[in-house]
C-alpha cells in the first residue's frame, strides 16, 4: 500500500489539476485558485500548476507581485518554459517595468520548440512601443505577423504605428491584409453570439475605416470613398457611424 501513495498522490493533483481548469474556463476564478494551491500542496515542484496560480494571480485577481513569484517559480523548476516567461513579460508590461519585459520575451524566444512564438514578437514590439522605440516595434510586430498571417492582434497596431510616421503606403498594406483575414474568419451567424457579431463587424468596420484614411492621403480619394461607405455599413453604434460620416464629409464631392 505505502508504494501505491505516490501514484494516488499523482491521480489527485491530476484530479485537481482537471477541476481547476473547468472552474477556470467556466469563470469560477476563486475555486480554480483553491484546487490549484490544493494541487501545489501534493506536488510543490510541478511547474505547470505554478504557471496556473500564476496565470489566476495575474489575470483574474489582479496581484501582480504574486503573480510575478510564481511564474519566477515555474521558471526556476522548467527552465525552457516559454509560456510562463512570456507571460511574466506581460506582468512586467503592467508594471512598467518594459526592459525587464523585453528581457522575458527575448527568452521565450530562445527556445525553438516554443508552439506560439508571435505571441512573444508581438508583446516584444509592445514593449518596444511603450519604450518609443518605433523602428524596433515595426520590425518585431512584422515578425509576428509573418509567423502566422491569422494572428490578429499585431495589425492594428502595426499599422497605426506605419501612420503615426507618415508610411501610408506600407499602414495600407496592413489594413488590406487585416480586412483581408477578418473577413476569411467571419463568424457564422447561427452559432456566433451577438456579442461577437458585434465584435466582428466592429473590427472589420475598424480596418476599412483606416484602410480609407490611408488611400485619402495618397490621393486615391474614390477608393477611400469606398473603403468608408462600406465601413459605415459595418458600424455597429452611433458613436462610430458619426466618426465614418465626418471621414466621408472631410473628401472632396464625387
Amino acid at each position: 500500500k505505502e508504494a501505491d501513495a505516490p501514484a494516488a498522490s499523482s491521480a489527485r493533483v491530476e484530479s485537481l489539476r482537471t477541476m481547476g481548469d473547468v472552474h477556470l474556463r467556466e469563470g469560477r476564478f476563486r475555486a480554480a485558485m483553491q484546487s490549484y494551491m490544493e494541487a501545489e500542496g501534493l506536488e510543490p515542484n510541478n511547474a505547470e500548476l505554478k504557471f496556473r496560480i500564476a496565470l489566476v494571480y495575474a489575470d483574474y485577481f489582479n496581484r501582480l507581485e504574486d503573480a510575478v513569484r510564481y511564474y519566477q517559480e515555474a521558471i526556476r523548476l522548467k527552465k525552457d518554459y516559454s509560456e510562463a516567461y512570456n507571460n511574466l513579460g506581460t506582468v512586467y508590461m503592467r508594471q512598467r517595468r518594459w526592459d525587464d519585459a523585453i528581457a522575458m520575451f527575448q527568452k521565450a524566444l530562445e527556445n525553438l520548440y516554443y508552439a506560439t512564438p508571435e505571441m512573444a514578437y508581438y508583446n516584444l514590439a509592445r514593449a518596444y512601443e511603450e519604450k518609443g522605440e518605433d523602428s524596433r516595434a515595426i520590425e518585431f510586430y512584422e515578425m509576428a505577423i509573418e509567423l502566422k498571417k491569422h494572428y490578429l492582434d499585431p495589425y492594428g497596431r502595426l499599422g497605426l504605428l506605419y501612420q503615426k510616421q507618415g508610411q501610408y503606403g506600407p499602414a495600407l498594406r496592413v489594413f488590406q491584409q487585416l480586412r483581408a483575414q477578418l473577413e476569411k474568419q467571419e463568424p457564422k451567424t447561427g452559432k456566433a453570439t451577438q456579442e461577437e457579431l458585434r465584435e466582428y463587424r466592429s473590427s472589420l468596420a475598424g480596418a476599412y475605416y483606416h484602410q480609407g484614411i490611408c488611400l485619402h492621403r495618397l490621393g486615391r480619394v474614390a477608393e477611400a470613398r469606398e473603403s468608408f461607405e462600406r465601413a459605415l455599413g459595418l458600424a455597429p453604434d452611433a458613436e462610430t457611424q458619426r466618426v465614418l460620416e465626418r471621414a466621408l464629409g472631410s473628401l472632396p464631392p464625387r
